[in-house]
Order: C-alpha cells, then sequence, then structure tokens
C-alpha cells in the first residue's frame, strides 16, 4: 500500500496537482473579503509560525479567483455550504478554494479558529473523532492545535 500511495504521489505531482504536503502554502485572500477577515487570516499565519517556528502560510490579497498551487480564501455562495457549518474547504487538482459562510449577524466574523481548521483541509487534514479537542473536530472542537499535527507540520516544513 505505501508503495501504491507514493507512486500516486509521484502521479499527482508530475501532472501539476495540488500536492497538500508541499509548504510554505501559498494563500491568496480574495479582495472583496471584509477588512476584519482579512486581519483573522493574517492572524491565523502568524499563530501558524508561532507554533510551528517557522512561516508555512504566507497571505496575499488577490481578485478574480483561484489560482493553480494556491488556496483561495472567499466568502461562500448561496447554498454552496452545509447549513450549521461556518465553511468548509474543497481541493481540486491543482488547488484549494476555502469558502467561508458570510455572518448573518451585524459585526460578526468568521472566527481565527474556523480559519485555521478550513486551512489545514487544505493541507490534507481529515477531521479528528467528535467530542475531540481538536482543531480539527467536526465544529473545530475546542480549537486545540495538538502536538501531534504541530509535530507534523514541523516535519514537512523542513
Amino acid at each position: 500500500m505505501k508503495y501504491v500511495m507514493y507512486a500516486l504521489f509521484l502521479l499527482l505531482t508530475a501532472c501539476g496537482a495540488w500536492v497538500p504536503e508541499e509548504l510554505p502554502m501559498q494563500v491568496d485572500m480574495d479582495e472583496a473579503l471584509p477588512s476584519h477577515v482579512k486581519e483573522n487570516i493574517l492572524i491565523v499565519a502568524e499563530r501558524f509560525e508561532a507554533a510551528i517556528g517557522r512561516p508555512i502560510v504566507f497571505v496575499t490579497e488577490r481578485a478574480g479567483g483561484s489560482r493553480p498551487g494556491r488556496v483561495h480564501i472567499r466568502y461562500a455562495t448561496s447554498g454552496e455550504v452545509r447549513e450549521g457549518s461556518g465553511g468548509h474547504a474543497v481541493s481540486s487538482h491543482d488547488r484549494c478554494v476555502v469558502a467561508l459562510v458570510p455572518p448573518t449577524r451585524p459585526n460578526a466574523t468568521p472566527g481565527k479558529v474556523l480559519i485555521m481548521h478550513e486551512l489545514l483541509h487544505c493541507l490534507g487534514y481529515d477531521h479528528a473523532e467528535k467530542g475531540s479537542d481538536s482543531i480539527m473536530a467536526p465544529n473545530a472542537g475546542k480549537g486545540v492545535l495538538t502536538a501531534e499535527i504541530v509535530d507534523e507540520l514541523r516535519q514537512r516544513s523542513e
């Protein structure tokens, strides 16, 4: 099985496919996002750097949608995200799109834990078990960036 996964990895990289193991990860913020959401995205990048010990997320502002080899963060369109969810991440063959649900309350904003959770999906992490404190639990648990995730990201960024 290990060899099959490695062969798939080589095939995908040769075809220019999205490789979530590549760090640092390039993230484009949609220029239409409000400034307080952009600020939260930048804070998440700083939190990743503080936890890992090196920058693993580089953020730029961009109009015009997603680009190959990058993550694009934007607001979700109506009906795009499952009801009750704050957002979702979808990886295609060469990029990842994070769609955040626009807040329905005045002055509300997609939170830093939600943004980090969705970026971790772009890096290939699945949900942790329900009820876990992990940031990767459904609904982001208690928002804990576990030592296991931190250690793995450190190794991937070396």
